[in-house]
């Protein structure tokens, strides 16, 4: 089993989160760039050295992408470690509760939604599998 701690996992959920907020911005920017606010003047452009605001906005873009991308990186190396620590936890819906909380960094109500059970029993179970995951794994690192 892979050494984790509480820490990993909340590591884990956050960077999942963060991507997820970063997508959104980039796609609302993408909406900016592309959508009725970008139409092209029929007016000649102006001699008044105004900044370029489609450029402007396309420079921000790269740079969330790139962002995003990092992101991605650290994400992907947390989330295998993670995933690899929950698939030795005993229950399915014990793993599938922790996945959907910590890989996929949902909260609550929308980890309740998925399971089809209450906000309540999703913590309860939730805090079962972390116990049982963290204990295992400070056996694991005593028995190194």
């Amino acid at each position: 089993m892979a050494s984790i701690t509480k820490r990993d996992l909340e590591i884990c959920a956050s960077l999942a989160r963060e991507i997820a907020n970063i997508r959104e911005r980039i796609e609302r920017l993408r909406e900016m760039l592309t959508g009725s606010a970008a139409v092209i003047s029929k007016d000649p452009p102006s001699t008044d050295r105004a900044p370029d605001k489609m450029a402007q906005g396309v420079a921000c873009l790269v740079d969330m992408e790139e962002d995003a991308q990092h992101r991605i990186a650290a994400y992907l190396a947390h989330a295998q470690m993670v995933e690899a620590a929950i698939d030795g936890v005993s229950e399915p819906n014990t793993r599938r509760v922790l996945r959907l909380r910590y890989v996929d960094g949902l909260a609550w109500g929308d980890v309740a939604k998925k399971m089809y059970y209450s906000e309540r029993w999703c913590q309860m179970v939730c805090a079962d599998g972390e116990r049982e995951l963290l204990n295992d794994c400070a056996l694991f690192r005593a028995d190194m």
